[in-house]
């Protein structure tokens, strides 16, 4: 029987391989008084893969440390492709949670999972209360900007290869 440390180094792998960590800034719904649209931060740690049974690993193991996921299954763009599936972890704290936990294992995505949680700190570190719930300006805020330029940076195509 594999035990959970076992499946987590399994999981970093997965992740290191098949899987992305990035952060988005989204405009809010809402249109404010002055009509400008508010920002706020999407942490998300996402694995793609044709194998479902792969995809329910990741959820189930996700589960196990007390994180929840969304499966979806992607439409396929031809004929020739077959079918994908994406399993996804949003937000702070399950971001959080799921990183803490894979982070000693991670390699290729180890920077990346560590500029996020970098980021989540950050973003308690400057939370106000308001409304009954503590909010974090995106706007303006210089430090958290440039973490974003750097994730982006690392999570283009070609990145980290060495060349020859």
């Amino acid at each position: 029987m594999k035990t959970l440390e076992h499946r987590l180094a399994w999981l970093a792998g997965i992740v290191d391989g098949e899987g992305t960590i990035y952060a988005a800034l989204n405009k809010h719904r809402h249109v404010r008084r002055d009509g400008s649209q508010g920002q706020y931060l999407r942490l998300t740690v996402a694995v793609t893969n044709t194998d479902i049974l792969m995809i329910e690993e990741v959820q189930q193991i996700a589960e196990a440390v007390g994180v929840k996921t969304r499966v979806e299954r992607i439409k396929k763009r031809r004929d020739l492709h077959k079918e994908q599936w994406d399993v996804r972890v949003r937000g702070g704290r399950a971001v959080e949670t799921l990183l803490e936990a894979i982070l000693p294992y991670l390699v290729t995505k180890r920077s990346r999972a560590e500029v996020a949680l970098a980021v989540i700190r950050h973003r308690r570190a400057t939370s106000y209360p308001r409304n009954g719930a503590l909010r974090s300006p995106v706007d303006g805020d210089a430090w958290l900007a440039r973490q974003l330029v750097s994730m982006r940076d690392m999570n283009r195509r070609g990145a980290h290869e060495v060349s020859a």
